[in-house]
C-alpha cells in the first residue's frame, strides 16, 4: 500500500507554514497586522481527545497505516507522523470524546479508489460515495473510533 501523506487541506495555518517556514504576523499581508510579530517554526500538532486510547492506536497505525512516533502511557497520550515534515497527529485519552464536529483530517492520497477499496478492506466503513470535483479533487469520507472525521483527497490537478 502506498503510504499516506497527510496534507490537512481545511487548514490554511497548515500550507502557510509548510511553504514558508515562518511567518511575522507583522509582515504586510500576513496576520492581523498588531504590534510585534509571531514567528512559527514550521511544526503543527494536530490533536484529538479518544475514548480509548488502544482502539485509536490500532485504528490509525494498523488500519489508516501512519508511522507511530512517540508513546507517553503515563499520559495516555501517542503522536504519530503525519508524512509531512513538522506535522503530526497527537491522540490523547480523556473523558466526554465527543467527535470533531466541523474539524476534519484530509489525508492526501494518489489514488482514493485505491486507498479506500484498501482501507474496507480492513473495514473502515465510508460516509457514502466518493465525490469527484471534476479536475480539482475526490474525496472519500470516513471517522475514526471516536467520530472524528476523516477525508481521503485526491488531487486531480497538479497545481496548489
Amino acid at each position: 500500500m502506498k503510504r499516506l501523506a497527510i496534507t490537512l487541506l481545511s487548514v490554511v495555518l497548515v500550507l502557510t507554514i509548510a511553504r514558508l517556514g515562518a511567518v511575522r504576523a507583522s509582515d504586510p499581508g500576513q496576520g492581523s497586522g498588531a504590534a510585534g510579530s509571531v514567528e512559527y517554526v514550521g511544526t503543527l500538532l494536530v490533536q484529538l481527545r479518544v475514548a480509548d486510547l488502544e482502539r485509536s492506536v490500532t485504528f490509525y497505525r494498523d488500519v489508516l497505516g501512519l508511522r507511530l512516533k512517540h508513546r507517553n502511557d503515563a499520559l495516555k497520550w501517542v503522536k504519530f507522523d503525519a508524512g509531512i515534515k513538522g506535522v503530526t497527529i497527537g491522540l490523547g485519552e480523556g473523558p466526554e470524546v465527543k467527535g470533531s464536529g466541523s474539524v476534519s483530517i484530509n489525508l492526501g492520497v494518489a489514488d482514493v479508489d485505491a486507498a479506500r477499496r484498501t482501507l474496507e478492506s480492513r473495514g473502515v466503513t465510508f460516509l457514502g460515495d466518493t465525490i469527484t470535483v471534476p479536475d480539482v479533487v475526490k474525496l472519500a469520507d470516513l471517522t475514526d473510533p471516536d467520530g472524528n472525521r476523516i477525508r481521503l483527497a485526491q488531487a486531480l490537478t497538479t497545481g496548489d
